[in-house]
This record gives C-alpha cells, sequence and structure tokens, in this order.
C-alpha cells in the first residue's frame, strides 16, 4: 500500500493545487474539496488514467492534507470518499513536481491497464433480461436471512413506527437499519434527531424525492457527514417502491453495462445525487425491457448481480 500511495502522490498534488487556485481566483472565503474532485480532475489531465480506487485516493489525500495543507475547518475520512474544507487564501503554496502523462501512466500501468483488461477477459455477465431477473429473484426467495430481515425492517418501517415525528420512534428503526445493513452510523442518536428535524414525512407522503439527500447530510458537531446509502435504505423501508437503493453493489453493476452497453450516459458521482440515481436506474429499467419489474425487485436483481461479480476487500 506505502509503494501505491507514493505512485499516486504526484498527480493528486497537481490536481489539489489546480483546485486551490481555481477557488483563490474567484476570491472563495474557503474551499471544501473531496476525492471525487480529484478524481475528476485528475480526468481531464490524464484521460487514458484508471482513477476509480477511492480507497487509494483517499489515504493519498489524507497523508497529503496532514503534511502540506494548513487553515483547516473541517473534514471527514471513510472508505468511500474524503472530504476536507479549508480557509482562503492559503499560507502555504503545495509544492509540485513535474509530471507527464507517460510518466503518470508507466507508473500505474501495472496497477491500472493490466490488470483492467485481466478483469475484462475473466467477467463477462449475462445482458439483463426478464429471464435473468427472474431467475435472481427466485434466489433471493431462497435466502432466507435476508427475506426475514426485511420483513422483520418492514414491520418496524410500515407497522409499527410508521411516522418519524418521535425520537424514540426513529431511534429504533436507525438502529435496526444499521444492525442489519452495517450501515456505519456510529452516532445513532445524532441520526436519528437529525430526521426528526426534519420533518420528513411530508416528503414521504408525496413522494419528494430531494428528502434522500437531506436524510443523508448529518451535522455532527465539528463536522458534517454524509450517510448516502443509509438514506436511501431508510427512505426505501417507508415506501420501497418509490425510493430505490442505492449500495456499493448496485454502482458497481450500473457501471459495468454502462461501459458495455451504453444503455445510458452518466458519471458515476450523478449516482449520489437521489434525483440522478433514480433516473439512471428507470434508464436501465427501459433499456434492457424490464418494465413488468418494479424498481424493488431491479433493487434485489441488482445488488445479488453485483455480489457474485464485484467482491468486496475489507
Amino acid at each position: 500500500m506505502k509503494a501505491e500511495k507514493q505512485e499516486l502522490k504526484p498527480i493528486w498534488l497537481h490536481c489539489l493545487k489546480e483546485l486551490f487556485d481555481e477557488a483563490e481566483k474567484k476570491s472563495q472565503p474557503y474551499k471544501k474539496i473531496s476525492a471525487l474532485d480529484i478524481q475528476h480532475k485528475a480526468k481531464k489531465k490524464f484521460p487514458g488514467g484508471n482513477y476509480m480506487r477511492f480507497r487509494a485516493i483517499c489515504y493519498a489525500m489524507k497523508s497529503i492534507f496532514e503534511n502540506e495543507m494548513d487553515e483547516e475547518i473541517s473534514g471527514k475520512f471513510n472508505s468511500s470518499t474524503y472530504t476536507i474544507k479549508y480557509k482562503l487564501p492559503r499560507k502555504k503554496t503545495i509544492k509540485i513536481e513535474p509530471i507527464t502523462n507517460d510518466k503518470y501512466k508507466s507508473n500505474n500501468s501495472d496497477r491500472t491497464g493490466d490488470i483492467v483488461q485481466k478483469d475484462k477477459e475473466k467477467r463477462e455477465i449475462k445482458k439483463p433480461s426478464e429471464e435473468e431477473v427472474q431467475k435472481y429473484l427466485n434466489k433471493w426467495d431462497k435466502l432466507e436471512n435476508y427475506v426475514l430481515q426485511e420483513k422483520a425492517l418492514d414491520k418496524l418501517f410500515i407497522k409499527t413506527y410508521p411516522k418519524n415525528e418521535n425520537i424514540e420512534d426513529v431511534l429504533i428503526k436507525v438502529c435496526s437499519l444499521n444492525d442489519f445493513y452495517s450501515t456505519n452510523i456510529f452516532s445513532p442518536f445524532k441520526v436519528a434527531k437529525h430526521i426528526v428535524k426534519l420533518g420528513i414525512d411530508n416528503y414521504l407522503e408525496n413522494d419528494k424525492i430531494n428528502i434522500v439527500n437531506k436524510i443523508a447530510s448529518v451535522d455532527v458537531g465539528s463536522k458534517e457527514i454524509i450517510f448516502y446509502s443509509f438514506a436511501t435504505k431508510y427512505c426505501s423501508h417507508h415506501k420501497p417502491m418509490v425510493y430505490p437503493i442505492y449500495d456499493y453493489y448496485v454502482e458497481k453493476i450500473l457501471s459495468y453495462f454502462r461501459k458495455r452497453d451504453n444503455f445510458f450516459q452518466f458519471r458515476n458521482d450523478e449516482l449520489k445525487d437521489y434525483a440522478s440515481f433514480k433516473n439512471i436506474l428507470e434508464e436501465f429499467r427501459k433499456y434492457y425491457k424490464l418494465e413488468n419489474y418494479n424498481l424493488k425487485e431491479i433493487d434485489k436483481y441488482l445488488w445479488q448481480l453485483g455480489k457474485e461479480n464485484f467482491k468486496r476487500k475489507y
């Protein structure tokens, strides 16, 4: 891992410097920089590379910020993204080394191009079809632990505590969801309090999509944490036919078929905007002629397919 971070550092420094320079030219009082910002900048500077390894980006950024930056206001760090907020103008300049496209590609060829090609050679996922969806729905029905877990959560969210006005009711739902799905909510009380404060029931009753991103953004005191996957699950368990679930496996499968079949053009970061995410799922369903299946059924299919083909490394 250390060798990988050293290889990655030059390009991240160049991208960071450009992001700060752009913000200072606009006389912004502060700048928030995320792993996604740097990923997009890297793609523009060196379009031939593979910049989807967020964990490598995050650890590289963490090391860079700790050693190179100053005037930190707030920040967060986890496995999928890293966002830091800094005052402007900066006191220190970012020292960068000259870097060429050829140098960057050669430093990362073993880690990106060759491996990506091997992955393409060994992984060929069957084209989505009614037959394939039904096959995975039948598999789902045999997963006793997941089936019972979903039934328990449906009973909790839809029958027992359908409203979100009482902190005790919401806290039980947050804790249960966090435990069943391992959504890494380290402070359930703050998340529950945040949900009650938002007054989400009117949004849910009227199928308002924007409530998902509102729930996801939680102020935990010194910083803001984005619990996006959790927020999609929380809304989905109130209205499963309206609010599809986003998670790692769903993203992987949608990205895979975008690259292979070009079913719809989107950036990966658009999946983190819930309105865009739902639209992408609808386009997926339309392109592969899966309109006979609702979003909940499509979710079960995509999740199992992703879990089967894109194993997570912990």
